[in-house]
């Protein structure tokens, strides 16, 4: 009967070295799965941040290009008030009024002001689009040093999980589990040989 008991016990470590290789080996695949993913998530962090990057050089490429077209809606306009001036005199001197005063100077002078307050609604609009993609542009770049930042957390988790993978030993835990098995069982073998 006690061998019996010993043999159980045997069977016992056995089992129990097993579940320990079993178990370790679950805990190391389980970080060497999350090494794996602390990289792709890295390395889409990273794609991210040079997406956003690019997206804030194209809002900084409209921004420019908001201010030219409105310094060429603001040619464009200046040129058709001076041809509008230039209908307007030439108007005036076939009917020989003087240009330089009465009615016809207010109308020449209205043109001047009606040119300069819409030339100065062009470069505001043309500002206000230029001002917008340039927030735009400062948002996408912070987003993109979030992102990085957020990559780099990724990377420091994927280089503990892969530290923590290696120190991981299957086979080391299924000895260990063996070797504090082994004195009790052995301690049953002497004392059942003791006894008998």
């Amino acid at each position: 009967m006690a061998v019996s008991s010993v043999v159980m016990m045997g069977a016992g470590m056995a089992s129990s070295a097993i579940g320990s290789y079993s178990s370790a080996q679950g805990q190391k695949a389980q970080l060497q799965y999350q090494a794996a993913m602390g990289k792709l998530n890295a390395a889409m962090a990273e794609s991210d941040a040079s997406i956003l990057e690019l997206n804030a050089s194209i809002s900084e490429t409209q921004a420019d290009m908001a201010i030219n077209q409105g310094q060429r809606e603001e040619q464009k306009l200046r040129l058709g008030s001076a041809q509008l001036k230039g209908r307007q005199r030439a108007s005036f001197a076939a009917s020989g009024v003087d240009l330089g005063v009465g009615s016809t100077a207010r109308v020449l002078a209205t043109t001047d002001y009606m040119t300069e307050v819409d030339a100065s609604e062009v470069r505001a609009n043309a500002a206000r689009a230029a001002f917008g993609y340039k927030v735009q542009s400062v948002n996408q770049k912070f987003a993109a040093m979030s992102a990085r930042a957020q990559g780099t957390s990724y990377s420091a988790g994927s280089a503990f999980a892969t530290a923590g993978a290696g120190g991981i030993s299957p086979m080391g835990s299924a000895v260990t589990s063996l070797m504090g098995s082994a004195g009790a069982v052995s301690q049953s073998w002497y004392m059942m040989n003791k006894k008998g």
